[in-house]
């Protein structure tokens, strides 16, 4: 947790000083953005009682901050809850949680719309029927496009994955987090 802090806060200062730098720059500076969707989980934890392989579903919210280089490229960080796995009523997997570091390149469409592209790697994390956090790091990957609506506010739709990670073990504790698909829709505002 110590190391997650300290790398936001090394993030907010870059943030800052990237802020500054870029201020003068059309397509370059820091964005902000919020999002919310629908996710899709894929649980294989054959030794978990009563589980085996099954797919669950929900809603999922988030945000990100990214450091806009050029028109072309950023460096974003990003977090992301999806819903929780549950099983006859109970939660199996509570408080998911995605916190993403990923290279973001970006292609030009047309005047008002633009596709990217985001990887990198993902710190994935979920309590398991109430117990201790499982904690795992995995690739993290991402498609989608964003429309204009001004020059500082986009519009983006993605579709995000983070890949099944971890070893299952045979212990009522899995080693192994749940691949994960989700899609967002959100609002990014460059800050200049």
């Amino acid at each position: 947790m110590h190391k997650i802090l300290l790398g936001l806060c090394l993030l907010l200062g870059v943030v800052s000083s990237a802020t500054a730098y870029y201020s003068t720059q059309s397509d370059m500076g820091v964005y902000l953005g919020v999002n919310a969707g629908y996710d899709y989980v894929d649980l294989h934890a054959p030794q978990l009682p009563n589980t085996g392989t099954r797919q669950y579903d929900g809603f999922a919210w988030g945000g990100n901050v990214g450091v806009q280089a050029n028109h072309y490229f950023a460096v974003e960080l990003g977090y992301n809850r999806l819903a929780a796995v549950t099983q006859g009523g109970a939660d199996l997997f509570a408080n998911n949680n995605i916190l993403h570091l990923a290279l973001k390149g970006t292609l030009p469409g047309t005047d008002n719309m633009d596709f990217f592209a985001k990887a990198g790697g993902a710190l994935v994390s979920g309590a398991y029927n109430g117990g201790p956090k499982v904690q795992r790091y995995t690739p993290y990957f991402s498609l989608g496009g964003a429309y204009k609506v001004s020059s500082v506010v986009a519009i983006t739709l993605e579709a995000d994955t983070v890949l099944r990670s971890g070893t299952n073990d045979g212990s009522i504790m899995p080693k192994q987090y749940p691949a994960a698909y989700y899609a967002l829709l959100g609002v990014n505002y460059l800050i200049t």
